[in-house]
């Protein structure tokens, strides 16, 4: 079966725009890794979960670091949370 010229746009377009996709998550994961602090947000990224859910995951005792109002998470301290809830 061929293509017509369409055709082949289209799954070219949609091929590139799954890569992009992709190269943007690496990004954000090594981003993550080079960065030994973040803010809630960064932190849900990180973790891939809701704000709601981060909050649960504060109240049972994930640490963070409050100055001059801003609250940071140590992405080690993270790490160590899941570490240490493991079923």
């Amino acid at each position: 079966m061929l293509l017509n010229e369409e055709e082949k746009k289209k799954i070219s377009n949609e091929v590139r725009e799954i890569i992009l996709n992709e190269i943007s998550k690496i990004k954000d994961i090594s981003n993550f890794n080079n960065k030994e602090w973040m803010k809630k947000k960064d932190a849900c990224k990180y973790l891939s979960v809701s704000n709601n859910t981060f909050d649960r995951f504060r109240y049972e005792g994930l640490p963070s670091c409050t100055v001059s109002g801003i609250t940071l998470y140590n992405r080690k301290d993270i790490d160590d949370f899941f570490i240490n809830h493991r079923d």
